[in-house]
């Protein structure tokens, strides 16, 4: 890591406090405020569309929420965005005569982004694929420059990065998401992408709070259970965030799982729980800034609470901000607000609990500039990210990543004067378009998604009389089509290059050779070209060691190294 970081998170620099206001200023604006515009800081809300319809125009003006999470529905055009974000910023503080709002989206990088594909934003590498740099200066340089598109268009918070470990091959929502498997240097990375994201103006929001990690179940779909006691979360799942705490994270996400270990309520939730977040995360941990839930709508808390019953014991727990989601209709989230909001002027609520949450978010609020955010121009949007930097270091990230998990029979580098075929599916084409540019290739056969017989047979046809065959595969791990393509080749004359999942590996474990590269970008090719070939060097380390992961007698020949190299 570059020394100014190691500095920087040192000394728990966060953010230029440009409009930090006295504890006065917030007391005073604490109590000039109504039980419903209390109830309203408390939520962050969300809605369909590009654009306020009048239903959803009066529906934030009801609300008076403090926060807005946007989805990609609500995301087009750099311009369009910008005028978005910009609408909602002045109902706030003109209309409604509050403080700014915080306006979220989720920008992890890899799958989970909610810009539109093509155009003006950077396709942002993800987790695994900056892991597997080894380098938290990349993790710097990536949250700094999300950071920098997201203020374009007037975003100032980010619910990244994630910080849990990625423990369980089964999980598979977390796939790709996390910067890895060891503690130690997932927090590294952790700790600089919140550094730099808050140092270049938005919020960082680390989750998915106690670690998602290490759970078979889906939180979209069902109630995750973590089963590791104190011991073992102190040793791994809570070392990422206590250092996102430590390096100044405004907020926290807190997950929807079950820990028997630290909550004795079955089915309890930690977002949910007051032993996991007033204990665990503020008690032992000493998160003072923001807590978040995951999204409301979600099954893991629908199946087993109404959303006004989620509401009260997540405010009572300890949270600060319930984040609804998109799956929850805006009738609905307004009904919640108002009964908050009748629960607080009853005393139901007590008014110290409301307000200590009032303190933390009015001054994150403050910290970032955004009891009166400054606006954004719509017509300057797109100049601001036509970034050839931002692409440029995507580029380097990618060089840094690919790792050369195991290389039998040399067959890598493709040499000219050995017959290499080069087999991929249709969606994987504009990539091996590069490949076939840069690379000695005599054949290429190009698959459907869906590959059945006939077309592994043609596959297999072609590599018979090919020295290598080179196959592209995208997390073929969850997708049967390209696990028995592969196993349909032979093994000792293929070479497999996983664009997604490494744990692609799994299942085709007898390949003689296997590289991961993370992410299928176009623009890369020239750089994965290079390292096939041998004219750049595989410098990637395995964020998931696989040969942790293998049973006994699953047909490896010879260890796989946790550095990536036999």
């Amino acid at each position: 890591m570059r020394a100014w970081i190691l500095a920087a998170l040192a000394a728990q620099i966060v953010c230029p406090d440009r409009a930090e206001a006295g504890t006065g200023r917030i007391e005073r604006l604490i109590a000039e405020m109504s039980p419903a515009q209390k109830a309203g800081q408390l939520a962050m809300v969300s809605f369909e569309g590009r654009a306020l319809s009048d239903a959803q125009r009066d529906f934030v003006l009801g609300t008076r929420p403090g926060g807005v999470l946007l989805f990609r529905s609500n995301c087009g055009s750099p311009a369009e965005m910008a005028h978005l974000t910009g609408s909602l910023q002045r109902l706030a503080t003109g209309e409604i005569g509050g403080p700014g709002l915080l306006v979220a989206i989720d920008m992890e990088g890899g799958s989970v982004r909610r810009f539109s594909p093509g155009g003006a934003f950077t396709r942002f590498p993800p987790a695994i694929m900056i892991g597997a740099t080894d380098d938290p200066d990349m993790a710097a340089r990536v949250g700094r420059a999300m950071a920098e598109e997201l203020k374009a268009v007037g975003i100032n918070m980010n619910l990244a990065p994630v910080a849990d470990l990625e423990t369980r091959r089964a999980n598979r929502v977390l796939r790709g998401r996390s910067f890895g498997s060891r503690p130690a240097r997932a927090a590294s990375m952790v700790a600089a992408f919140v550094w730099a994201s808050q140092r270049a103006g938005v919020l960082a929001c680390a989750k998915h709070f106690p670690g998602h990690g290490d759970t078979a179940v889906d939180s979209h779909r069902g109630l995750p259970v973590l089963h590791l006691d104190r011991q073992a979360l102190a040793r791994r799942e809570l070392v990422p965030f206590r250092r996102a705490i430590e390096a100044g994270a405004e907020a926290i996400m807190a997950a929807h799982i079950w820990l028997p270990a630290i909550e004795p309520q079955e089915g309890r939730p930690a977002s949910l729980s007051a032993p996991a977040l007033a204990g665990l995360l503020r008690g032992e941990l000493g998160h003072g800034r923001l807590v978040l839930t995951d999204a409301l709508g979600m099954a893991a808390v629908r199946s087993g609470h109404t959303l006004d019953r989620a509401a009260r014991l997540a405010i009572a727990a300890g949270a600060d901000l319930l984040v609804f989601g998109e799956a929850i209709p805006i009738r609905e989230q307004a009904a919640v607000v108002e009964e908050l909001a009748r629960a607080i002027r009853s005393g139901e609520i007590p008014a110290r609990r409301v307000d200590r949450s009032l303190r933390r978010i009015l001054a994150a609020k403050a910290r970032f500039g955004l009891l009166r955010p400054a606006p954004v121009d719509p017509r300057r949007a797109r100049a601001r990210l036509e970034s050839e930097a931002h692409r440029r270091l995507v580029e380097r990230v990618f060089a840094r990543a690919v790792t050369l998990v195991r290389n039998e029979r040399g067959l890598l580098p493709v040499r000219p004067g050995r017959p290499a075929i080069l087999v991929h599916f249709e969606r994987q084409r504009a990539l091996a378009d590069a490949l076939e540019r840069a690379l000695p290739i005599v054949e290429r056969v190009a698959l459907s998604r869906a590959c059945g017989p006939a077309e592994r047979e043609r596959a297999a046809r072609a590599c018979e009389s090919a020295a290598v065959c080179l196959v592209l595969t995208r997390n073929a791990v969850s997708d049967s089509a390209q696990a028995e393509l592969v196993r349909s080749l032979p093994p000792e004359r293929c070479a497999v290059v996983a664009l997604g999942s490494p744990y692609d590996l799994l299942v085709f474990p007898q390949v003689a050779a296997f590289a991961a590269a993370y992410m299928p970008i176009p623009e890369a090719g020239a750089v994965l070209a290079d390292v096939l070939r041998g004219r750049r060097r595989a410098r990637g380390v395995l964020p998931v060691p696989l040969d942790d992961l293998y049973p006994a007698g699953a047909g490896l020949r010879g260890p796989i190294s946790r550095s990536g190299s036999r």
